[in-house]
């Protein structure tokens, strides 16, 4: 069965990490894709779709009560409220890499889907319509490889689930109860994960100062032949 859009009840939807994120134009567009995603392994509870005004109201809602370091999250809500105000659907399926994201989206492809857009784990944009992410969303980490302009990122799976257990611990000290719990877990646990993406941030620029440092050394070591 393909999967409804979400219903507001007055709940927080979950932020975009570990999504990817895209919009398609109609009703059966959106469950021929949703039925190529199911088709291809992943189960309907790893979808989420979203439209009309319930929608835009869980999207608000998440923007509220969510706090974003980064640009790449409320531009996406602010993208998703356009898309929905024009009669779209926004569609969002968890992924458990890059891999998979870009499969989601080759999914989409035959049935219009457009603007899709990865989440990794620690929530940084990947524009799947590029081979790699745009600068000023870079994901690093102290185990990324520089070729150029080009890198490739490793995520931790250990680093979230910290994250998670972390959150969990805090969330025991609250008073609040229930529903009135989601929305304090959404903004712990995506303040922790950017906490998370600064430290990696600094560790990775350290450990490239560190390899510039060495290479200017090796440079000065080399022997320069005498002029003939």
């Amino acid at each position: 069965m393909t999967p409804e859009p979400v219903a507001d009840h007055g709940q927080t939807i979950a932020p975009p990490a570990g999504k990817v994120i895209g919009f398609i134009d109609d009703k059966s567009e959106y469950e021929a894709f949703a039925k190529a995603v199911l088709a291809a392994g992943f189960p309907a509870a790893a979808i989420t779709a979203l439209y009309g005004e319930e929608g835009i109201h869980l999207l608000q809602r998440l923007k509220d009560n969510s706090f974003f370091f980064g640009d790449s999250e409320d531009n996406v809500i602010h993208l998703s409220i356009r898309e929905l105000e024009q009669g779209h659907y926004a569609a969002a399926v968890e992924v458990a890499d890059r891999q998979q994201a870009v499969q989601i989206a080759d999914l989409a492809k035959p049935y219009g889907g457009h603007g899709f857009k990865y989440f990794g784990t620690w929530v940084s944009a990947y524009d799947l319509n590029c081979a790699w992410p745009s600068l000023p969303q870079r994901l690093f980490h102290p185990s990324t490889f520089f070729s150029g302009s080009r890198f490739v990122a490793e995520q931790s799976r250990e680093l979230d689930q910290a994250i998670s257990a972390l959150t969990t611990e805090i969330l025991k000290l609250s008073p609040l109860e229930d529903d009135a719990l989601e929305p304090l877990n959404v903004t712990i646990r995506n303040a922790l994960s950017r906490l998370a993406l600064a430290i990696v941030a600094q560790a990775s620029n350290t450990v490239a100062q560190g390899n510039q440092t060495q290479e200017m050394r090796h440079e000065e070591a080399m022997p320069v032949a005498p002029n003939m």
